[in-house]
């Protein structure tokens, strides 16, 4: 009897060893590695194909580090178990035009289940899939691949591959893939469900409402985001990762409460917000993640897909020029500059302008100093007042404690003063960082 006692218990300490072992690999041991540049894709989000995005379109496909547009054409919104789909209609006869392979995306709605073909999310899942597929064959054209974006719940993953069957049955040759999130590696349903998909897009960015604090999760944690390219890298399955490019505000009601969040245009405003927090993506800790992934990188990870292909007229993402910077591994410059103009030498007119390559606020606090001039007057405009004067100094402050923001190239007046005499120099201080008009400065000169 002892004997059988001391066998079992053998038997359970080889397997918790077994699982300990198991767990400790899974999370921590090697993942085999390669080296160069991933291939850099971009998702086109933009839901009105303006001339501006048009003309980004248009550049990314004669982009040749671009290897693949990701196109949203449909949108299905649950409506209460009464789904509709919100055609986006993107330009078919202009997609069947480019050069690069040319991705569908349908993005899905909240749904719980069931994910049965008589469920009426399943039977408006399959109409959207034909109708983007019978849009793009009637311009001409045949997508490279056709992509399920639904944030299923990680407990209807093993369901959820019906839909990618139902439209693995409808795109017939073409490719079907889907967008995954990190709380899914861990599912045994999440396996099933890349064994059936032709390929994954695992994003690592999302916007996030505000703690119980008021702390704001950022939009991308790229020390959480290399433990899931290496977690996501051990079930042997090539797979994409998806990186932001862009900004989301959050709202917050009168007494400090979150109401909602803004991310894809400035008009979708939540009501009863009266102050902002902007959150935005981390160029400069992204263009690390780039070009430390350009010395080495899990092997299965197979290209970045960025969200979201910038736009003139898209003010709540980066420049044109920032994305290059950061898909370089380069750090884009960060810059606003005090301006002064004049056309006497005795008023001048202050600015700001964002001389960087992306959006960012304007200083909560500027101060004017001066030499060898006696002040007459000042006022504050665009949002500041003045909180301090003196004969050789104005500061001027920001009046609400939602930041205003400055995108790349724009410029803002804050005020002016009037002067007895010229002043021989002005100067600018923000943050303890100080540039200086060279004497005899006018009209669009700037400290240099």
């Amino acid at each position: 009897m002892k004997k059988r006692i001391r066998v079992g218990l053998l038997v359970c300490f080889a397997l918790v060893i077994g699982v300990v072992g198991f767990v400790a690999w899974h999370f921590f041991g090697p993942v085999p590695q390669a080296t160069g540049a991933l291939p850099d894709s971009v998702y086109i989000w933009q839901y009105r194909w303006t001339e501006g995005v048009v003309g980004a379109v248009h550049s990314a496909d004669q982009d040749v580090t671009i290897q693949q547009l990701l196109v949203v054409s449909a949108e299905i919104m649950p409506g209460g178990g009464n789904p509709k789909i919100r055609p986006v209609l993107p330009d078919y006869a202009l997609l069947a035009t480019l050069q690069k392979p040319i991705a569908l995306v349908i993005r899905i709605g909240a749904h719980g289940g069931p994910f049965n073909r008589e469920n009426s999310m399943s039977q408006a899942v399959a109409r959207a899939v034909r109708d983007s597929l019978g849009s793009a064959q009637k311009a001409g054209w045949t997508p490279a691949e056709i992509q399920l974006d639904f944030d299923c719940p990680t407990r209807c993953l093993s369901e959820y591959a019906q839909w990618i069957t139902q439209a693995k049955e409808i795109a017939g040759t073409i490719p079907v893939s889907i967008t995954a999130l990190p709380a899914w590696l861990d599912s045994v349903g999440f396996r099933k469900v890349i064994n059936i998909a032709d390929g994954y897009v695992l994003q690592v960015h999302s916007v996030s409402p505000a703690t119980k604090k008021g702390e704001l999760p950022p939009l991308c944690d790229t020390v959480q985001t290399r433990r899931w390219m290496r977690q996501a890298a051990r079930l042997g399955k090539p797979f994409r990762v998806a990186l932001p490019t862009y900004t989301y505000r959050v709202g917050f009601d009168a007494k400090g409460r979150y109401v909602g969040v803004a991310a894809e245009s400035v008009d979708s405003e939540p009501q009863g917000v009266v102050g902002w927090k902007m959150i935005s993506a981390d160029a400069a800790a992204l263009a690390t993640l780039v070009k430390e992934w350009q010395q080495s990188h899990p092997a299965m990870l197979t290209g970045v897909v960025w969200y979201r292909l910038p736009v003139p007229e898209d003010r709540l993402n980066w420049t044109t020029t920032a994305w290059n910077k950061v898909r370089r591994g380069e750090l884009p410059a960060i810059r606003v500059d005090a301006q002064f103009e004049t056309t006497d030498g005795l008023l001048q007119d202050l600015f700001l302008k964002n001389t960087g390559d992306l959006a960012t606020s304007q200083p909560s606090a500027v101060k004017i100093t001066w030499e060898d001039a006696s002040l007459v007057a000042a006022d504050a405009i665009g949002g500041y007042k003045i909180v301090a004067k003196d004969g050789s100094s104005v500061t001027f402050q920001q009046i609400s404690s939602t930041p205003q923001m400055l995108n790349p190239g724009e410029r803002s007046s804050f005020g002016w003063i009037r002067f007895k005499q010229a002043p021989k120099s002005l100067h600018w201080e923000r943050d303890a960082v100080i540039s200086a008009e060279p004497k005899g400065a006018s009209s669009g000169e700037k400290a240099p």
